[in-house]
């Protein structure tokens, strides 16, 4: 019971709105052989769905792991070395992860193979296209790393399984021949409820275990057209890898938002202000490089995929404007707070195209959203509606809470702010 009042208040805190017990989410951990489930006392957003192809960029063949494409691999870590951006060590570390990734591929037949190769073919891709830059190294090996390590003799884990290795924080999501891939969105929003449950006083706080992952993700920050992103590295939906999210992205500077709180942490603090700062040029800059692009309404919208420029998803919208005025206020940066005020008046003009009058739509003109995308758009709306008191978040909100009521979903608070 005890348990359980901690996670419900977690979940108050994160959510911004009372909620049942927040369920836990399983994650497969890596030990030895075996896949050894655990649960993770919180709710995990599920993967979205690919966006439709009316939506996104013309879709290009994908580039075939040839020879060539390999050489440039090896191209890419010698212009990185003669320039001194990557050491002699981490030269040799990325080309022995590469070489030990094809053998273990040469070995592996059927479904293994086609799961390694995959990722493999990212690799190549990324690489080909001049694009694997000495700062996108470290998580383009790491997942690469990880991959040629599962599929030698792991059991395979069924379709978007999170999964983590033994020792280290960082989560995995399995796309069924696409193999493991690094997903920016459910490790930020598993930080951001950890630091959510470490400022509540008197709970049980997962201290280390938030050090570690904050310190791991913003390892794996990369550059990217003169701001800080965290890359999604495989092809989706349309998009060529890398990508990056508006939506993941917010939640990350959320995150670290939330770490500033904590006192356990005060030593990290400098280091996350500064990285959520530089994050903010996502905002700034235009898709594809940023999520930035023009919205129907005429205002500025943030994307939830930096490769789909039409395809304008609410709850991914509403939870990245959150994230902006969290760190805005916590982070006391006005360049938050600036790009939160530039798209607030687009998403109030937007909020009610998404209403069909009994439940809401995932997307514009699109179908009713699943169950968890509608539970999302309402808790973001009213999360907005207690942060700024707007009428047009507070009224949606409200209204798409009773929806839910009335098919026998959750009661979510609709008070407002404190």
């Amino acid at each position: 019971m005890r348990l359980q009042i901690r996670h419900f208040l977690a979940a108050a805190v994160l959510l911004g709105s009372l909620a049942p017990t927040a369920s836990a989410t399983e994650v497969l951990v890596v030990d030895g052989d075996r896949l050894v489930p655990t649960e993770e006392p919180y709710s995990l957003p599920p993967s979205p769905p690919p966006p439709p192809p009316s939506a996104v960029l013309p879709e290009r063949a994908a580039p075939v792991a040839t020879a060539s494409s390999r050489a440039a691999v090896g191209q890419a870590l010698r212009k990185a070395r003669a320039k001194g951006l990557i050491s002699a060590r981490q030269d040799g570390t990325y080309r022995l992860i590469y070489r030990r990734a094809l053998s273990t591929r040469s070995r592996l037949r059927g479904a293994r193979r086609r799961e390694l190769s995959s990722v493999i073919a990212t690799v190549n891709s990324i690489a080909r296209r001049g694009r694997l830059s000495s700062s996108r190294m470290r998580p383009v090996f790491i997942q690469l790393k990880r991959n040629a390590e599962f599929w030698r003799s792991k059991p395979f884990p069924r379709a978007t399984a999170k999964v983590r290795f033994r020792g280290t924080e960082l989560l995995y999501e399995y796309y069924p021949g696409r193999g493991l891939r690094i997903q920016p969105l459910q490790n930020f929003f598993l930080a951001s409820s950890r630091a959510a449950e470490c400022d509540i006083p008197g709970l049980p706080c997962p201290r280390e275990r938030l050090r570690r992952q904050l310190d791991t993700l913003i390892g794996l920050s990369v550059r990217r057209g003169g701001f800080r992103a965290w890359e999604y590295y495989f092809d989706f939906g349309g998009g060529r890898a890398p990508w990056i999210s508006g939506m993941a992205q917010a939640t990350g500077i959320q995150s670290l938002a939330f770490a500033l709180k904590l006192g356990f942490l005060r030593d990290r603090h400098r280091t996350y202000s500064r990285f959520a700062y530089r994050s903010l040029g996502a905002y700034r800059r235009h898709a594809p490089i940023g999520v930035r692009t023009r919205g129907y309404r005429g205002g500025v919208h943030y994307l939830q995929y930096s490769f789909a420029p039409r395809l304008y998803i609410i709850n991914a919208f509403l939870q990245t404007l959150v994230g902006l005025y969290d760190f805005g206020k916590i982070g006391r940066s006005e360049t938050a707070t600036r790009r939160f005020r530039q798209a607030d008046p687009e998403a109030r003009r937007e909020l009610p195209d998404y209403d069909t009058g009994s439940w809401t739509r995932y997307s514009r003109g699109g179908g009713e959203s699943k169950f968890v995308y509608h539970v999302f758009t309402t808790k973001f709306a009213l999360r907005l509606c207690r942060r700024t008191k707007a009428r047009a978040y507070c009224k949606y909100g409200r209204r798409f809470a009773e929806y839910l009521e009335r098919r026998g979903g959750p009661r979510l608070s609709r008070a407002p702010a404190r």
